[in-house]
């Protein structure tokens, strides 16, 4: 089976056109894939990148004259700003990444999460530390204000 370098349908090794949108497919040799990640171009036979590993898509110098390399990262700069505010948001959106493919956006989010879970919980240590000794003091000084003494003598049943 062959992809069509336009449509990216898969078409018969036979067959000259595509049969859905009808582009010249000619022999594998004809046309070239490149690395979604790195950008390194390669014939059509192959499927996986040699040097980083990555999916191969095809590519036509015709229509991407001015190709630059992808971010190896799918992930878009609001999934990091949620995934940094709602932190277990964050993590979901990581392991879709995993199952997306994309290692890097997968890591950057779960670091992203979990540097948001360890300084929302300094921030809750703190003000818990500062409610204690709030409450240290409030009790040190009605403590000092116990000086009072109750005559239970006085009072009527």
């Amino acid at each position: 089976m062959r992809e069509c370098p336009k449509c990216g349908e898969l078409n018969g090794d036979n067959n000259a056109r595509c049969y859905k949108c009808n582009t010249f497919i000619g022999p594998v040799s004809s046309y070239k894939k490149i690395c979604q990640k790195c950008g390194t171009i390669y014939n059509g036979n192959k499927s996986y990148c040699d040097s980083c590993g990555g999916n191969l898509s095809v590519y036509d110098d015709a229509v991407d004259t001015s190709y630059s390399k992808k971010s190896a990262s799918s992930v878009e700069t609001w999934m990091y700003v949620i995934g940094f505010l709602i932190p277990i948001v964050g993590l979901v959106f990581g392991c879709i990444q995993v199952g997306k493919g994309d290692k890097d956006g997968a890591r950057n989010l779960f670091i992203t999460s979990i540097i948001s879970i360890v300084l929302l919980a300094i921030i809750y240590a703190v003000r818990v530390n500062k409610a204690e000794k709030e409450l240290e003091d409030a009790v040190k000084e009605l403590q000092d204000q116990s000086s009072y003494s109750y005559n239970y003598d006085e009072y009527e049943w």
